[in-house]
């Protein structure tokens, strides 16, 4: 019975998928701009793949996304001119992410219930996960890799005699890296924002925790805040730029201090301050290793014009995936992490998106 619930709920977040198709879900801002963008290209390479390629190449804005995933598509076409069947068997590709999501969970806390379950379908409610469904573009299946690899990287350590996990984790990593090149490996504040916007409703019913952890390592807090204040002033009463922000993109808290017109270097600052407190705090026992993950994080995205689409929803394949928190392992078999609220907060950012990028608010 229970099980015939989780599959009905499943289902009935699918069918959401094929109801934004309808009425041409854009809730990220930016999916339909980039599919207008890229269809030319693909249909180019529909019609002549040498041709097309040379056009591709001609255009420096274009070659930020890698051919591959448009190469796909144009195949697809050529064997079956039908684009509006492409595009739905791409949503059905795309809805077995929250369950690759599952399946992580349940291998890296070796538990299997309810609990786990609800946590993966939040993932139906990233905006930028259904608008790439919706506008078939390559950023889910670039994440399936991601996560099929991050899947079996964990088996590969559970069973580290199995050659077969270490090759898969390989090859899946390697075809994630073919559709989306920043994938691959600048603004370290943006990013540390971005984690603690997910990070929010994670840890908000643990505070007492984070703050005894805050006490506990007060000097080690007080240094890094002296290190973003000096990086700020340095910026804010001298001609060196060291703190930049692009007109477009930057998450949801550069948009909200632009939008109040606070000053946006400041406040970033004090967020990113909050956010690596909120990290260090799942990351206490095993620091090295996770924080060693989270450089390599900042510098596979080495751009000025940073999206949150870019860690949305590969943020948590990350942070229940990767990052080694006994930490977060330990809410997650205790059930501290506050499904309603969990689902709630997505579920509001979602709908506020839809919101915000139709011009309703």
């Amino acid at each position: 019975m229970i099980i015939n619930k989780k599959i009905g709920i499943y289902i009935v977040l699918i069918i959401s998928l094929l109801i934004g198709y309808y009425f041409e879900e854009n809730s990220s801002g930016g999916a339909k701009i980039d599919f207008g963008i890229l269809y030319p290209y693909i249909e180019n390479l529909r019609i002549d793949l040498r041709e097309g390629f040379d056009i591709y190449a001609k255009n420096p804005a274009i070659l930020l996304h890698s051919p591959f995933f448009n190469l796909i598509i144009s195949i697809l076409l050529k064997i079956h001119n039908d684009l509006t069947f492409i595009n739905i068997g791409y949503l059905f590709v795309c809805s077995i992410l929250p369950f690759i999501f599952y399946l992580i969970l349940k291998n890296k806390i070796k538990i299997s219930n309810d609990y786990i379950f609800y946590i993966s379908i939040v993932i139906f409610f990233s905006p930028y996960f259904r608008s790439t469904s919706v506008w078939l573009l390559g950023d889910n299946l670039a994440i399936i890799f991601f996560s099929l690899s991050t899947l079996f990287f964990i088996k590969s350590v559970d069973d580290a005699e199995n050659l077969k996990n270490y090759f898969l984790c390989l090859l899946f990593l390697i075809l994630c890296s073919y559709v989306r090149y920043y994938y691959c490996i600048y603004s370290i504040l943006i990013i540390l924002s971005i984690f603690l916007f997910y990070l929010i409703p994670i840890i908000i019913f643990n505070l007492k925790s984070i703050f005894i952890h805050f006490k506990e390592n007060f000097l080690f807090f007080l240094l890094i805040l002296i290190s973003l204040m000096i990086i700020y002033s340095i910026d804010r009463f001298t001609y060196l730029e060291v703190i930049s922000f692009s007109q477009r993109g930057g998450g949801v808290f550069l948009k909200f201090f632009k939008l109040l017109n606070f000053d946006v270097k400041f406040f970033m600052s004090l967020v990113s301050f909050f956010s690596l407190i909120i990290l260090d705090f799942l990351f206490q026992k095993e620091r090295l290793n996770n924080y060693f993950l989270l450089i390599i994080i900042i510098f596979s995205l080495p751009l000025y014009t940073l999206f949150q689409k870019y860690l949305d929803p590969l943020i948590f394949f990350i942070v229940f995936g990767l990052f080694k928190s006994k930490v977060l392992s330990e809410m997650l078999i205790k059930q501290n992490i506050n499904i309603r609220f969990f689902i709630f907060y997505f579920f509001s950012f979602y709908t506020f998106s839809i919101f915000y990028y139709t011009n309703i608010l």
